[in-house]
């Protein structure tokens, strides 16, 4: 179990002085809790984050929201039902402003190998290994969200 002075010093490395403040991400975790802690992890940057528990809900929450509202998905891929890969080649689809473009970051137990192949055939950016390393999110937030 991690300490409380440890996650401290983790969350404090991710903070980054809300660097991503005005940003808005979208968080697809299927798992409450895990949702949670990572929803945590992804608030402290200073961005705004959204969660949803499954890859249809992913879908319809880029549907319904405004373009370009999102700025970067992290999504689970491993659900039940409606998986993150499916979610992905939806999102890819979607015929609207930014649908092709909006990095999409994979959590996943393991990030290489067959797996993530897929997931980039699939239309994701890259893979995350959860659980969340804060030094990989902040090399990953910088990767993709420019000011």
């Amino acid at each position: 179990m991690m300490q409380k002075e440890t996650l401290t010093h983790d969350l404090a490395a991710v903070n980054k002085a809300g660097l991503y403040a005005g940003k808005r991400l979208l968080l697809v975790e299927h798992n409450g809790l895990n949702r949670e802690i990572e929803a945590v992890l992804l608030r402290y940057t200073g961005a705004a984050v959204d969660t949803v528990s499954g890859g249809l809900e992913a879908v319809k929450a880029l549907s319904g929201a405004a373009p370009y509202t999102y700025h970067m998905i992290f999504m689970e891929l491993q659900m039940p039902g409606f998986g993150g890969l499916e979610a992905a080649v939806s999102i890819r689809s979607l015929e609207r402003p930014g649908a092709r473009q909006i990095p999409i970051i994979a959590l996943t137990g393991s990030a290489g190998g067959e797996a993530a192949r897929a997931a980039v055939e699939a239309g994701v950016n890259e893979c995350l290994q959860t659980p969340l390393n804060t030094a990989c999110l902040n090399e990953v937030l910088a990767r993709y969200i420019h000011f």
